[in-house]
């Protein structure tokens, strides 16, 4: 499955709790821009001189499994992505079907957020054809309200709060799930909330004024 959605939405996350409550364990996560698919197996001579292929622990344990490839479109360089098409294509590694592999999760940000160009690549016929399912995913697809009240409780209900009622659509869209978390957690360690927001290069974070957030945050006690 291929699933594209803006950063900071909250896919990631819920991708793994669904691995979690339906093989009752954690995926393999792999980052690609930091990731080198090679490292994943070595070449161990055998007793009649040949070589075999050692997999990594994780690969080579028994059970179920499924693996998340995140930033999927973004990958450390073209040879990371070449090797990496043969276990999303044959789902085998370095020649070596991996046994009880159940399901290949790609996450990816799209090429375009908010007018801007994120620094991904377009993905091509020949890597979506691997893939049995795409999926495109908005914020209102996940329930990360709901999340936030449950772990941090009045606070997050504050922050909301400020969300819905103090600033425009294009604020909003800026301020992220993620974003609003880390409002909560700054909050909560007392420390400026501007960093909180999204960096966009250049001493420049996301357009949206958080005067109105402190002003109701100023009311609750750290």
């Amino acid at each position: 499955m291929l699933v594209q959605g803006p950063p900071g939405c909250g896919k990631t996350e819920v991708v793994k709790e669904v691995v979690r409550d339906e093989l009752g364990a954690d995926p393999l996560y792999f980052s690609l821009p930091v990731t080198n698919v090679e490292d994943l197996c070595a070449p161990v001579p055998t007793p009649d001189g040949t070589l075999d292929n050692l997999l990594a622990a994780p690969f080579a344990e028994p059970g179920d499994k499924a693996v998340v490839w995140d930033e999927y479109n973004r990958p450390k360089d073209k040879a990371t992505f070449a090797r990496l098409m043969e276990i999303t294509q044959e789902w085998s590694l370095a020649g070596r079907r991996i046994k009880g592999l159940r399901a290949q999760i790609a996450l990816q940000n799209p090429p375009y957020h908010l007018g801007r160009k994120l620094l991904v690549s377009r993905n091509t016929i020949a890597q979506a054809s691997r893939f049995t399912v795409s999926l495109d995913i908005a914020p209102d697809d996940i329930p990360a309200n709901e999340w936030l009240i449950a772990n941090y409780g009045p606070v997050a209900e504050t922050v909301l709060e400020w969300w819905k009622n103090d600033i425009d659509d294009e604020g909003r869209a800026w301020i992220t799930k993620r974003t609003l978390e880390r409002l909560i957690r700054l909050h909560g360690r007392d420390l400026p909330l501007d960093i909180a927001k999204i960096y966009l290069g250049d001493g420049e974070y996301a357009p949206v004024p958080l005067g109105a957030l402190e002003a109701r945050l100023a009311r609750r006690p750290v």
